[in-house]
């Protein structure tokens, strides 16, 4: 991840979710690029205070697609039961 002078650091572990996963997700505007090893459906916390329902990620990338936000997603397995079971559900399938 680069800082705000451009220079490459390090994040570990947990810093991964709200630095690098949230803070992406919050500033996308034009296109998202994932890549991981894993596909699944992630619970990701309430920003604000005060709130308690963590939004799916589905949900926060559907958001996005909505804004006009262009997606792109790379990974190298299958994607687990529950996100699969939620895709097929919003596939629009016919003509």
């Amino acid at each position: 991840m680069a800082d705000e002078t451009g220079m490459i650091r390090l994040v570990l572990n947990d810093q991964h979710l709200e630095e690098v996963l949230l803070a992406s997700l919050d500033e996308c505007r034009h296109r998202l690029f994932i890549a991981t090893a894993d596909v699944k459906d992630l619970h990701i916390p309430p920003r604000r205070e005060g709130s308690r329902r963590a939004r799916s990620i589905m949900t926060v990338l559907n958001q996005l697609g909505q804004r006009g936000v262009e997606i792109h997603l790379l990974h190298s397995g299958v994607p687990s039961g529950p996100l699969l079971k939620r895709l097929k559900a919003g596939l629009k399938l016919g003509g």
